[in-house]
């Protein structure tokens, strides 16, 4: 009675038809809450089915997402135990075992990094005002923030400076330089920390920490 399909006329009863069938097809009947006239049923159709096509798609995307991660731990889980079995065959001494797959953790963990590398390749074939521009934006704070910098050198040069400045990447149990090597570079720590030690072969310990290095502390080697 509250339809009034069976009076209604031959393109009435045709959009109550679709209207139905497209609500059964989506599992998704709401009650007594329902469309009375045709363009509500075609309304109602309509909003329908582009609502379950964004919620498949939207399923479909998490669903390739999810899959990709677990590919990706599975590919990374037997590359490492190719190298455990490789390492371990050849009797390699454990500490070096830890350091090589240390580094192999970081390197995935770190692997969405590779897009900050992109980005800044890309900042490279910009023009070159642009890309001094973005260099100096980048890369000054670290000068301006030492007074070793703002207070020895003058502006000019710390901005000329800044855009010399180079990114460099290393994992955990990386040595930048081993003790009696010279090295001109000053490195500012981005993300992380490093740690300044020494070996202590005539001890228990192999080795004594002494600093730490933070995020945007400046060290050097001369």
């Amino acid at each position: 009675m509250k339809l009034k399909i069976d009076n209604g006329t031959a393109l009435s009863r045709y959009v109550a038809a679709i209207y139905w069938s497209t609500i059964t097809m989506t599992t998704i009947g709401y009650g007594d809450i329902v469309p009375i006239t045709d363009l509500e049923r075609i309304y109602v159709s309509i909003v329908t089915l582009i609502s379950c096509g964004i919620f498949g798609y939207s399923i479909s995307q998490i669903q390739e997402i999810v899959g990709e991660i677990q590919r990706k731990s599975e590919t990374f889980n037997k590359k490492m135990l190719a190298l455990n079995k490789l390492m371990n065959s050849r009797q390699l001494n454990k500490k070096i075992m830890y350091q090589v797959i240390k580094y192999y953790e970081y390197l995935y963990k770190e692997s969405d990094g590779n897009l900050e590398e992109e980005g800044l390749n890309m900042i490279e074939n910009l023009p070159v005002s642009m890309r001094d521009s973005i260099k100096f934006e980048m890369n000054h704070k670290y000068l301006y923030s030492q007074k070793i910098f703002s207070l020895n050198f003058t502006k000019p040069f710390l901005n000329e400076l800044s855009m010399k400045i180079k990114q460099l990447k290393i994992g955990p149990e990386t040595d930048l330089y081993q003790l009696g090597e010279f090295d001109k570079r000053l490195f500012f720590v981005q993300k992380g920390s490093i740690a300044l030690y020494i070996k202590q072969s005539h001890n228990q310990k192999e080795y004594s920490i002494l600093n730490q290095i933070y995020l945007f502390q400046l060290f050097t080697h001369f």
